[in-house]
């Protein structure tokens, strides 16, 4: 086995993202993702961390000293964050290699309308349009209509209704489709779990197993929920998405070697350093790896580990002295699927909420959806030795900040009076100040991703006169309905 580098580094970041069958993870269990990483879990992480916090209190009665004594234990608690891509897949049809764990066992419900594909018929508006059959189209959901004029272009939209033959979508298109047959198509899209704090099949909390890991050394972070999610879109880079939470327990795993040679069947290992294992749930599996075979440690003394051999299907082999031995997972090839969505910029569209006027667009500077999905975490719970037992949801928070200019003959200036009207509550449409948005990245089937604000109330508007192009910046909070789950949509196509 190649070990890489014998010290921490990096280059060698892994991240793994399975969804957990319960809040709880079994003991002695053997289930991938839980128990142990596997490569179709893997994430192509930007950056990652995990870590938590052990407290302690300090005793009240006196010792004759001028410092406290401490030694009463507190609950530990997890945390983890991270950053990667939006990364698709070249297919309209294809789930994102994010979205069956990290998405749907992190807060989100899918979508999916992919197998869904008709042509328009006749269009009433920029929103409203009739097809050759609604059959399987799912109001909640996205949707991808190609553009008027260039057939490669598709705009990424929310569906808002749909009756009889007659689809109406928000925002709005750019323009009224005048020709008939241009492909309407389902997409892969993501809405806000109401109902993920009691989603698994024992009725606790959905969350993940994280295993972040380099060369070197693994943390596992069990009983993941994250908490908030940003969106970033447009600029210079690719979409990206960085996700953020608080977990059960983390165990964090390090590397050592072995101090003499081992043989076949041995069940002890003698290693150069046991503090390694100090802190790890050993009643949880716990894998380790020595050359090409994997090990499953079930105790620590006096500088030896007790092991079952042949772990995970692997073979037992001999071992020379000084062999690493290191948490299964840090060599562990990962599974990778799926591109960035090409640094093309990208453009807002957006109108008045209600309106099914043409939208209006800019390009994109920047664009940044901060959802809080409003975790609070059940605490304390007798007996346990972590802080964290469970979740609920309450209301979440979602705010969205941008940047955007226009060419001078597309009337920027008219843009921004209107904004700034709704801005300063001048509105008339259905709810006074809301806005319907969408930023897309991408532009063709397969290669694009959006995210849907259909109700955005702005609380910010000023143009930026002294950048290269004037800019209009906007910022608010994305709303809902008195029936919720549409306040945010993320869109794949």
């Amino acid at each position: 086995m190649a070990i890489g580098p014998l010290k921490d580094i990096g280059r060698d970041l892994k991240l793994f993202a399975a969804t957990q069958a319960s809040f709880d993870i079994a003991t002695n269990g053997t289930t991938a993702g839980e128990n142990y990483p596997e490569a179709g879990d893997a994430i192509r992480a930007i950056t990652a961390s995990a870590g938590g916090t052990y407290p302690f209190a300090t005793r009240e009665d006196k010792f004759g000293t001028a410092t406290y004594v401490g030694g009463i234990q507190q609950k530990v608690t997890s945390e983890a964050s991270f950053e990667t891509y939006l990364l698709v897949n070249g297919s309209a049809v294809t789930q994102p290699d994010i979205g069956p764990d990290l998405l749907e066992g992190g807060g989100w419900e899918r979508v999916d309308t992919t197998a869904i594909s008709s042509t328009i018929a006749s269009a009433a508006s920029a929103a409203v349009f009739t097809v050759a059959s609604a059959t399987g189209f799912t109001v909640g959901g996205g949707v991808a209509v190609q553009d008027e004029v260039d057939s490669t272009l598709y705009h990424l939209r929310r569906i808002k209704t749909v009756a009889s033959t007659t689809i109406t979508v928000e925002p709005p298109l750019p323009a009224a489709p005048t020709g008939s047959s241009k492909v309407v198509k389902g997409c892969n899209s993501y809405k806000p779990n109401d109902s993920r704090d009691g989603a698994n099949s024992d009725g606790t909390a959905q969350c993940l197993t994280l295993w972040v890991a380099n060369n070197r050394s693994l943390d596992q972070v069990e009983s993941f929920a994250p908490t908030s999610f940003g969106v970033s879109l447009g600029g210079d880079s690719a979409a990206k998405l960085s996700v953020s939470g608080t977990g059960r327990l983390t165990s964090r795993m390090l590397a050592t070697t072995v101090s003499e040679p081992i043989d076949a069947v041995e069940e002890y290992f003698n290693v150069a350093n046991d503090t390694v294992f100090e802190g790890i749930d050993l009643t949880t599996p716990v894998y380790y790896q020595i050359d090409d075979e994997i090990v499953k440690v079930t105790a620590v003394a006096a500088g030896t580990i007790t092991v079952v051999r042949e772990a995970l299907s692997s073979s037992a082999a001999t071992h020379e002295t000084g062999t690493a031995i290191v948490p299964y997972g840090t060599s562990l090839a990962g599974s990778y699927t799926g591109s960035p969505v090409a640094a093309t910029s990208g453009v807002i569209y957006w109108v008045p909420y209600g309106s099914t006027d043409d939208a209006d667009s800019l390009q994109v500077t920047t664009a940044q959806f901060d959802c809080g999905f409003g975790v609070t975490t059940r605490d304390n719970v007798h007996g346990a030795k972590t802080t964290v037992a469970g979740y609920t949801i309450n209301t979440r928070e979602v705010n969205l900040s941008m940047s955007g200019w226009t060419l001078v003959t597309s009337g920027m200036g008219i843009q921004a009076e209107i904004l700034s009207g709704y801005w300063s509550g001048t509105g008339t449409g259905s709810g006074s100040q809301q806005l319907s948005i969408v930023v897309q990245q991408g532009e063709a089937l397969g290669s694009s991703v959006a995210m849907v604000a259909p109700r955005f109330r702005p609380t910010l508007s000023s143009l930026d006169r002294g950048a290269e192009e004037v800019a209009l910046d906007t910022a608010g909070m994305c709303e809902g309905t008195s029936s919720g789950e549409d306040e945010i949509l993320l869109i794949f196509s």
